[in-house]
């Protein structure tokens, strides 16, 4: 192969030669068939949406608490199945989290 600083464009071929070997390259390592949306992460994409608005739409209401709009969807998301139960409660396997779970529903449930 030829020096790349003696390609021009004065139609020595080089720059062409340059080009074709580039766009094959790209030709034999695409796809075959385009990338497409199995039926089942159609249905999950949409769900996962309606809960984020609608977890949204209550956040910015301020007429739940955070943490239960927050555990709410949580749920949603594990009873839809989009997550497993073991995902879903992994998170509270931490002591700092346990702590403000349990301080928060202390609050919630206090007369």
């Amino acid at each position: 192969m030829s020096d790349p600083s003696s390609w021009t464009a004065d139609g020595g071929g080089h720059e062409h030669y340059y080009l074709r070997h580039l766009q094959e390259a790209n030709n034999t390592n695409a796809p075959t068939s385009s990338p497409t949306t199995q039926p089942g992460e159609l249905w999950q994409m949409i769900y996962v949406g309606v809960v984020l608005l609608v977890m949204f739409a209550l956040l910015i209401s301020d007429k739940i608490g955070a943490d239960m709009v927050m555990l709410a969807a949580l749920t949603a998301c594990m009873a839809g199945q989009i997550i497993t139960v073991q995902q879903g409660v992994a998170g509270f396997a931490n002591v700092a989290v346990l702590t403000v779970m349990v301080s928060s529903l202390g609050h919630v449930f206090a007369f």
